[in-house]
Formats: structure tokens, sequence, C-alpha cells
């Protein structure tokens, strides 16, 4: 198990040797950002941000496990929020279907921080495919009320 912050910075060390996608872009004149995803499994892996160090190495200031979706799973209108900490973004579905708002974090940040600078206003979403990993969880689910009989 990976439970110490040497034994993870060594991992994250190797796995970004191994990255399948790496990804940097201009923050400001003085910062780039670079995201890089190496895939455990088909379609699972581990997404790393940071920047470049001077041997070309990704100093890595967080991370976060994802799996991949290309199944557009809602159509609704979602609204896009930055974290003030770092370079993260939350989205925000009101899911009339469901009854409930969705909040969830942007699998693709880089994609659409190019898409902000390019645009210089915050880009409309179309749709989204939500996917999700869970150490643990309950599904609710509404209960089908029956006539007293």
């Amino acid at each position: 198990m990976y439970q110490k912050k040497n034994d993870i910075r060594a991992l994250l060390r190797c796995l970004s040797k191994e990255a399948v996608s790496s990804k940097c872009i201009q923050i400001d004149r003085d910062t780039n950002l670079c995201e890089m995803k190496t895939e455990i499994a088909p379609g699972l892996g581990i997404a790393m941000y940071g920047e470049l160090n001077e041997k070309d190495e990704l100093d890595v200031e967080y991370y976060f496990p994802y799996i991949s979706n290309d199944t557009v799973t809602s159509k609704a209108e979602c609204s896009i929020q930055r974290h003030a900490e770092k370079e993260t973004y939350a989205g925000l579905l009101d899911e009339y279907k469901v009854g409930i708002s969705l909040i969830f974090y942007l699998l693709n940040p880089m994609e659409y921080r190019e898409r902000t600078q390019k645009t210089n206003s915050p880009v409309k979403v179309e749709s989204a495919s939500l996917s999700a990993l869970s150490v643990h969880g309950k599904i609710l689910l509404p209960i089908k009320k029956q006539p007293c009989r």
C-alpha cells in the first residue's frame, strides 16, 4: 500500500515516465501547467498535474484517478467554476430527470482552460459524459408506493 508521502511520490514519478498522454499550457508569463495521464487499465488511470522542472520531469502538485466515458449521459444545462486553490474545475448539472443537482470534477481541465483562453469567456457546455470511481457508496432509488389492499 502507498500510504507514506515518499512512496506516493516515487509511484507518481514512475507513472509519469509511462504517461500515455501529456499536455502543457501557458498559464501566465512564468507558469506552465502540465498534465500527464497514465493508464492502469483501458480507460482507467491516474491524471497528474504540475510543472516541469529543469530535468523535464513533472513536479506533481496534485493527482486523481480517472475513468473515461465517451457516452453522453446528460444534455442538461451545465455551469463550470474553477477551484480557488488549484487548476481544477467543478461542473454543476441541474439534472431535472433525477431531481437533483450533480456536482463533479472536470476530467478535461486542460481542454477547458485552452478554450476559455482562446475565447476569453466561459465555454458553453453542450453535453456531459459522467463517470465515477468510489471506495464506498450507496445507491438510493425512489420507492414505488403500492396502494393499500
